[in-house]
């Protein structure tokens, strides 16, 4: 079974890192206080789209 999201950066290619980077800076200006503790930078391998998570599921995606 292969796993669909994933929070290993050597799995993301230049675009995806690209994209963590807009979203990292976005997360850092805006101050998202709705994401809780154990924040993860995550990346769905099906869509390539990259998006935070908190240990509460709360999800934080930036439009690309």
């Amino acid at each position: 079974m292969i796993d669909l999201i994933t929070v290993d950066l050597s799995k993301f290619g230049y675009r995806e890192l690209t994209q963590a980077i807009e979203l990292l800076k976005a997360y850092n200006k805006e101050k998202c206080d709705f994401l809780g503790e154990g924040l993860t930078l995550n990346l769905n391998m099906d869509s390539g789209n990259g998006f935070l998570s908190d240990e509460d599921y709360n999800v934080g995606k930036r439009t690309f």
